[in-house]
């Protein structure tokens, strides 16, 4: 993705003649030509920075959570009540997230139409048609957003859903442990109602076995 390419002329405390004050324009003007000539994205990610997507698959109980750096990302696919058992994935790890992405694994296969304020595409389980996807960058101060954490039960995982701050938190979660030959599934639940406080973690419980308990945090740089 195109970045803008920041200035790096600096005025000191010395007055500028008037010869330096043409040049300092004339480049300035040339680096912002070139940042806008190269079609720069206001919503592109920063070397370093993460975005965050939460969505679902349409017509289904299913769902989505995203998370991006520039050169990596990660896709969390929850199942509700009627589908956890099957239709729970993680991607991990799956490369940098662009329009026109393919990504494949387990079974599963996704197709990037779209990645900017919104990322939308399609999904395909094996043996299963073809299903439409759509997640919204999650809105400035809310909780909104994908956590997990490595337990006993496996990879747990939680999406939280807030359009706008204030809003009631919904939340969707599964523990998936799996290999080659096996897989398992577990509904996950916030022990407490998700509030602001989520951001330093969420305590949360296997739903089928409250003695099961763990503390959940927001996807990070180095967990994608």
């Amino acid at each position: 993705m195109a970045r803008a390419i920041p200035n790096r002329l600096q005025s000191g405390s010395k007055a500028v003649g008037g010869s330096a004050r043409g040049l300092v324009a004339a480049l300035s003007f040339m680096l912002a030509g070139t940042a806008c000539g190269a079609g720069s994205d206001p919503n592109a990610t920063r070397q370093g920075e993460l975005r965050v997507w939460v969505g679902q698959i349409a017509n289904s109980d299913v769902d989505l959570g995203i998370v991006a750096s520039a050169t990596q990302s990660t896709l969390f696919f929850c199942g509700g009540s009627r589908s956890f058992t099957d239709h729970t994935h993680w991607f991990v790890g799956a490369g940098p997230l662009v329009d026109g992405a393919r990504i494949d694994g387990g079974g599963w296969h996704v197709s990037i139409d779209a990645a900017q304020q919104q990322v939308s595409g399609t999904v395909v389980i094996d043996g299963l048609d073809s299903t439409d996807f759509s997640a919204e960058a999650v809105a400035p101060g809310t909780i909104a957003g994908v956590y997990d954490a490595f337990v006993p039960c496996g990879h747990a995982g939680l999406i939280v859903r807030q359009p706008a701050d204030g809003n009631v938190a919904m939340t969707l979660g599964t523990c998936l442990q799996s290999d080659a030959d096996f897989a398992n599934v577990e509904q996950v639940s916030p022990v407490m109602p998700v509030t602001s406080s989520a951001r330093s973690g969420i305590f949360a419980e296997l739903t089928a076995d409250p003695s099961q308990q763990f503390t959940l945090h927001p996807l990070s740089l180095e967990g994608i």
